[in-house]
């Protein structure tokens, strides 16, 4: 219980609070993506910590030109792709920006020098490369499940984990069906055919198009 209570006195102080610690840290610069664009590329080198500031961005691997598979949703006031930052790896994945994203930008060797005496910012960057590693083997579940509804289902409460409502209905759901395809294995046909199953149910709502869980 106690380090869940640091988690979120963390992410609630620190990042809310003292997010100008990132914006002034020597080499800082905050770069404007729009929707679609490429932030880093499977096999750039990891030069720099990416800090969202604003927006949405996906992590992708390429099955050439055909299909894309998401491993993982980033959004506002969260590092990308922290775990690279610290090996001599190229990026294993490609970030894209969901939404018109605004993204601070710092070199890996001032973002180490400014994490060396920051106890906060050392505890709060475990948490995020945690959460990565959380999200991979709830995606790897996710795909294990054999029924489409259960994968759905599955990837809403995932989605819906920390949204404070948690009445039914009040998690606007940002993702497209494609999207939810990327990340459940399933046709884009059958998620179609399963969110309005699921709708019938009571279970979700559609209104204008987009889903409500």
């Amino acid at each position: 219980m106690r380090v869940v209570q640091i988690t979120i006195k963390l992410q609630q102080k620190y990042w809310k609070d003292d997010s100008r610690a990132i914006k002034k840290t020597t080499g800082s610069e905050t770069i404007k993506y729009c929707a679609g664009d490429i932030i880093f590329s499977v096999g750039d080198k990891p030069l720099y910590f990416f800090y969202i500031s604003d927006g949405k961005a996906k992590l992708i691997s390429k099955d050439g030109d055909s299909k894309d598979l998401i491993q993982e949703f980033s959004q506002g006031e969260t590092g990308l792709a922290g775990f690279s930052l610290f090996i001599t790896e190229p990026y294993p994945v490609t970030a894209i920006a969901v939404t018109d994203c605004l993204i601070i930008r710092i070199p890996v060797v001032d973002f180490a020098d400014l994490i060396q005496n920051n106890e906060e910012l050392k505890l709060y960057l475990l948490n995020n490369i945690s959460d990565s590693l959380y999200q991979k083997f709830i995606s790897a579940d996710i795909q294990f499940k054999r029924s489409g509804p259960e994968k759905i289902v599955m990837l809403l409460n995932f989605l819906k984990r920390k949204h404070t409502d948690k009445t039914p209905f009040s998690f606007k759901v940002l993702l497209s069906r494609k999207d939810i395809a990327d990340l459940t294995g399933l046709r884009v046909e059958t998620v179609i055919r399963n969110v309005k199953k699921l709708e019938q149910q009571k279970i979700l709502k559609i209104i204008n198009h987009k889903i409500y869980y």
